[in-house]
């Protein structure tokens, strides 16, 4: 009697044949291995395919109950209660379970694996083994913690972003490059700085004059074009109609084709600036014009104006024009002290006197009056009448002396001439 094909010792030989070759195939062609042990700590393999080598650098006879070394001594010790803890619970549970965990393998690297099993029941419902399969995941946790790095790299980088935007005295914000600059973004500075809301802010151009709108325009189209950043100044209307003076620096943000998409920048307040730069011009103005005077009245004096130090030679730091026409020496030749010092000019009959009037003046901290002869660089004789002061530092200490000096030879000899006729109407009278 002919037996059919499916009764076939033969041919359920061959299918099982079959089915084992594909079964070893498959686990020897798998990214890990496929192993059943028993539910205990120690994970004792009563079976383990061939990939556990390339993973943990142990063949499966080193693995396997009677090997020399258990599958729970490979499982970083940081990791083997929590493992037992999720198995015991899926096994309890009758649900499979998947994990992952650390190993170290034979050469001593660490590994993480991914693991995925459940458990095998007999009829009665006991628990016979565990069936599953671990695989190494290292590069992708590796992967994941780059990740992880470089995502909480980007969020600190927003946060710090953001808070520096928040506190930066002005407005960053981002426009379309067209006239009325329509806004896609904004910072919240610009509410003290215009008075808008970023919300209300919808287009720069209720920020701008109409009579500067021009001028703006072909600055940022000129940079843009050139593909530099712009700087410039100009005023704003706020929206309580105030005018103020603000700062605006910017970039164009291009595309592939080098299309202008954007343009991104900052905008600040400098009304208080502009208000400080318009009183220093002022100041530097009515300074220049006081200057201006000064050195006019210095110029027309009937004398010499002088800055000295050093009292005992009275050398000078500064001497007006007029000391030519009074001694014949240039104001150079004097400050300079190479040539004479004033001192030398006066009359060493006068000298003496002269320098213990003015150190007496100077010690009391008062102005001093003094008349004295000098001599010329042609050497002819001159009186001169001299004033001048004390500066004192904050501390009392001379720092120099200050005052003017004038020739008084005609008086003098006017006086003369009066003496003289008075004595000669004595002698007629007596």
């Amino acid at each position: 009697m002919k037996q059919s094909p499916s009764k076939d010792p033969n041919n359920t030989s061959q299918a099982l044949a079959e089915s084992q070759r594909r079964l070893a195939n498959l686990m020897a062609n798998l990214p890990g291995f496929a192993y059943r042990c028993l539910n205990t700590q120690e994970w004792s393999m009563e079976f383990i395919s061939e990939g556990c080598l390339g993973l943990t650098g142990y063949s499966p006879e080193a693995l396997e109950i009677g090997g020399t070394v258990t599958y729970g001594e490979l499982i970083h010790p940081d990791d083997r209660e929590l493992l037992w803890a999720q198995i015991q619970q899926a096994v309890a549970e009758r649900y499979p379970y998947r994990v992952e965990y650390r190993i170290r393998t034979r050469d001593g690297q660490e590994k993480w694996v991914w693991e995925q099993g459940c458990g095998v029941f007999a009829p009665d419902g006991n628990l016979q083994a565990l069936e599953g399969f671990i695989t190494d995941i290292s590069e992708q946790k590796q992967a994941q913690a780059q990740w992880d790095h470089t995502s909480q790299e980007l969020e600190e980088s927003r946060r710090r972003l953001s808070t520096l935007i928040a506190n930066l005295p002005g407005a960053a914000y981002r426009i379309l490059n067209t006239p009325e600059w329509p806004t896609e973004f904004v910072s919240e500075g610009c509410l003290e700085l215009t008075g808008y809301s970023p919300q209300e802010l919808d287009h720069f151009g209720l920020i701008v004059y109409p009579e500067d709108q021009e001028r703006i325009w072909e600055t940022i189209q000129k940079s843009l074009h050139e593909h530099y950043p712009y700087q410039f100044e100009h005023r704003i209307p706020t929206k309580e109609g105030k005018e103020k003076w603000v700062w605006t620096q910017g970039c164009g943000v291009y595309g592939p084709e080098g299309e202008v998409l954007a343009l991104e920048g900052f905008i600040t307040d400098i009304t208080e600036q502009k208000r400080l730069q318009a009183q220093r011009d002022k100041t530097t103005r009515e300074l220049a014009e006081s200057q201006r005077r000064l050195a006019t009245l210095i110029a027309n004096l009937p004398g010499v104006v002088y800055r000295g130090v050093d009292i005992p030679q009275w050398s000078v730091e500064f001497v007006s024009g007029g000391c030519e026409e009074q001694t014949g020496y240039t104001p150079e030749e004097l400050v300079s002290g190479e040539v004479i010092d004033y001192s030398d000019l006066i009359h060493p009959e006068d000298r003496d006197r002269v320098q213990e009037e003015i150190r007496q003046a100077l010690s009391e901290q008062r102005p001093y009056r003094v008349e004295y002869r000098i001599h010329t660089r042609t050497g002819e004789e001159k009186w001169m009448w001299e004033q001048g002061c004390g500066v004192f530092g904050p501390d009392g200490v001379l720092q120099a002396q200050e005052g003017f000096v004038t020739d008084i030879s005609e008086q003098k000899q006017a006086q003369a001439q009066t003496q003289a006729l008075r004595e000669e109407l004595l002698t007629i009278n007596a």
